[in-house]
């Protein structure tokens, strides 16, 4: 009898309520396969989710050996994983003597039995098992196959030397793995779920501008005085006067009189040395060189707090003016 060259294990996704799975691989005992079942969504596990024969399945060979069919007593649910394989004892159960009545079949089977050993030893150890390429030179067993036994947290890496395995303790024993990244020095390990813990910046960590090792959250980003810390967007005649849009503005920009507004700050300044730029100009600009068609901006000095100012839009002949188009913003030291 050939020997089939067909891979195993064979692996099976079953459907709800399946019961039976053809394998094609050679067997020449019931008990030479090994049968488990994974339940969906799990995690595989070759103890517990190995099966029983007889109570738990059953196993016919086909007549040349190379097949066959696992039958499960208990129906199979939907997703469910059926790995079948071959797990042959390694032992030799017969003996030849004068009086057996040796024939060729005696011999055939059991030259068979040992190249299905080989084939699942070969498979285990090579395909199951870490192992070098074969195309890595200068393997030394003492180096690199001697492996220290491990206690609890406890792993496999190289000596510095580079002559030998040996076992350490990761700086991380909480299931996570510690990582060390510049400006996260409170960095924790990787939990299960891929996040990672570290310390926020306060605000006045970041109205400082030294420290290096919290992160900056959006909520806090405002406070470096080289970041904007208010702007707005608004429109006057011949439009509506209205804010378009606007940051770090609290409440709605105010008009005092024609091209003079007051700007009141969500977060007050902590100084009046903050600075501010804007534009200003008519909706539509028919002559770039019309003095009158756009415009500077301008703070109003003495009227600035560290809450609030009053800003001007002036022609560049220096004429109060109010104008279509218009934007200012600050930048300075937050509180």
């Amino acid at each position: 009898m050939p020997i089939s060259n067909n891979p195993f294990p064979q692996y099976f996704i079953a459907t709800a309520g399946q019961t039976v799975f053809a394998y094609n691989f050679t067997a020449l005992a019931t008990t030479d396969l090994a049968v488990y079942r994974t339940p969906a969504a799990t995690v595989p596990n070759d103890i517990s989710n190995r099966l029983t024969i007889t109570t738990q399945y059953t196993v016919t060979l086909a007549l040349d050996f190379n097949g066959g069919t696992v039958t499960l007593l208990t129906p199979a649910s939907a997703g469910d994983v059926i790995t079948l394989s071959l797990a042959m004892p390694n032992e030799r159960a017969s003996e030849y003597n004068s009086v057996s009545g040796f024939t060729p079949d005696m011999v055939n089977r059991d030259f068979n039995r040992d190249v299905l050993m080989i084939r699942q030893n070969t498979y285990a150890s090579g395909s199951r098992s870490p192992h070098y390429n074969v195309t890595q030179s200068n393997v030394t067993t003492g180096r690199d196959l001697l492996l220290p036994r491990l206690t609890p947290l406890t792993a496999w890496r190289m000596n510095a030397a580079g002559t030998a395995m040996e076992s350490f303790t990761p700086a991380s024993t909480s299931g996570g793995i510690n990582i060390a990244t510049a400006g996260l020095a409170t960095g924790g390990p990787i939990t299960a779920a891929g996040t990672i813990t570290v310390t926020p910046s306060s605000r006045a960590q970041v109205l400082a501008g030294t420290n290096a090792t919290t992160a900056v959250t959006p909520q806090v980003m405002d406070a470096h005085k080289g970041m904007l810390q208010a702007w707005v967007n608004f429109s006057n005649a011949p439009l509506a006067f209205a804010t378009r849009d606007a940051y770090g503005i609290s409440g709605n920009i105010t008009q005092v009189s024609v091209g003079r507004y007051l700007v009141t700050f969500q977060v007050p300044f902590g100084n009046l040395f903050y600075q501010m730029g804007g534009m200003c100009s008519d909706q539509v600009i028919t002559d770039p060189t019309n003095p009158t068609q756009t415009g500077i901006v301008q703070m109003k000095v003495d009227s600035m707090t560290t809450n609030s100012v009053q800003v001007y839009t002036l022609t560049r002949n220096l004429t109060l003016k109010n104008f279509a188009i218009n934007s200012f913003y600050f930048m300075g030291t937050s509180t």
